[in-house]
């Protein structure tokens, strides 16, 4: 009896610590590049989801994953739809006061994607003249590749998603195209056809990324100790090379 009666208690105190456990709301960017967001039917991975996870973990927090388009994040994030976008950067909101910027995750490069042999020409920007570069609606990039499209040095030639650019640039109708060094790596990883492609030594932009919650979120404190934890032992930076 006094065995069952321990048992009872024991099962009383394990729900009362799962029904008690607080909850990180993480908000996601639903059209993030493959590796930051991976697919299968209803399940997400990938890095950033990943990073995410053991955030949640570490602050011994539950987490509950919400997607949202990427014109409607940052307004989920200020009226408190979620805790957390867990990928921003202070130059990608218009709230900037409004929120607590974690330490920098790490860092992605965009950088201009041609074959390997025209890439590893492009040093600077005069190396584009003359070239059709392809980008992505919507995106903005830095003020100096503006200014070469503005001064008629080269010319920008938008697609919607950055497989498009893959194909206009494997079929000769763009010389290079714009992204980020962690999603090229994954792409070339993912697709032969892409073995030939590389990354130009010039960098176009460079962007640290950063988890962003309301600086009046009670959990602030709690996920910007686990972040600084994780980055100081490396997992963090283990997650990204693990899809490189």
């Amino acid at each position: 009896m006094i065995k069952l009666m321990r048992k009872l208690m024991l099962l009383v105190v394990v729900f009362a610590g799962v029904a008690g456990a607080e909850v990180l709301v993480a908000g996601y960017q639903t059209g993030m590049a493959p590796p930051y967001l991976l697919r299968d039917g209803d399940k997400v991975s990938g890095i950033m989801i990943e990073i995410a996870q053991m955030v949640a973990e570490r602050a011994n927090l539950d987490i509950e994953l919400q997607g949202y388009p990427r014109a409607r994040i940052e307004a989920a994030l200020v009226e408190g739809e979620i805790d957390i976008n867990i990928r921003s950067n202070p130059a990608w909101t218009s709230n900037t006061d409004l929120y607590q910027f974690s330490s920098a995750l790490f860092v992605e490069r965009n950088q201009i994607v041609s074959t390997q042999a025209k890439a590893s020409e492009i040093t600077t920007y005069t190396d584009l003249a003359g070239m059709v570069i392809g980008g992505q609606l919507g995106f903005v990039y830095a003020e100096e590749f503006n200014r070469g499209v503005e001064n008629g040095l080269f010319i920008r030639d938008d697609v919607q998603l950055v497989e498009q650019n893959y194909r206009k640039l494997l079929t000769d109708r763009v010389e290079g195209f714009i992204n980020a060094d962690i999603p090229f790596y994954y792409d070339q990883q993912q697709n032969i056809e892409y073995a030939e492609l590389g990354l130009s030594p010039l960098i176009i932009s460079e962007n640290s990324i950063h988890l962003a919650m309301r600086k009046d979120n009670s959990l602030v404190h709690l996920v910007n100790q686990a972040v600084d934890e994780l980055i100081a032992e490396g997992s963090i930076q283990a997650v990204v090379e693990s899809y490189r």
